[in-house]
């Protein structure tokens, strides 16, 4: 039986570690700051920005466009780094790194677009290509 039980947690432990991260993020996200290069997005760019959650999937909506990916996270609780892969566009396939924290309902994620090193934190640098935004749970 001891055998079993051991065999069950290792089992237990490698699901963990192959999470997609914490449950706290899967849902509906609405934009509410962002910026790239250094420079805030325009409040019309956030104008009806949201992101979807479900599983390994993010779902981008802006300016009436979804744009898709799937992500990995390697977490320390509530805030880790995060990798997406576009689903679509001349980035298809690559890999962007980034990091990411959860407070509440607050999520903040930076990213780094493919080749180029993973951000150390939610502000990016004058020119650039990195982005960071800010976002809340919808209905909270």
């Amino acid at each position: 039986m001891l055998t079993n039980g051991v065999l069950l947690l290792a089992v237990g432990l490698f699901a963990v570690a192959e999470d997609v991260g914490p449950k706290g993020l899967q849902g509906k996200w609405t934009v509410t700051a962002g910026e790239e290069g250094g420079k805030p997005l325009a409040a019309a760019d956030l104008k009806e920005a949201t992101a979807t959650i479900q599983g390994n999937r993010l779902t981008v909506r802006k300016a009436g466009r979804d744009e898709e990916m799937t992500f990995t996270t390697r977490d320390t609780g509530n805030k880790g780094e995060i990798d997406f892969t576009p689903s679509a566009g001349p980035d298809k396939g690559k890999t962007c790194k980034g990091i990411y924290s959860l407070e509440g309902d607050t999520l903040r994620i930076a990213i780094a677009p493919p080749g180029e090193e993973r951000p150390k934190q939610f502000t990016t640098a004058k020119d650039s290509k990195q982005m960071a935004w800010t976002l809340k749970r919808a209905g909270a």
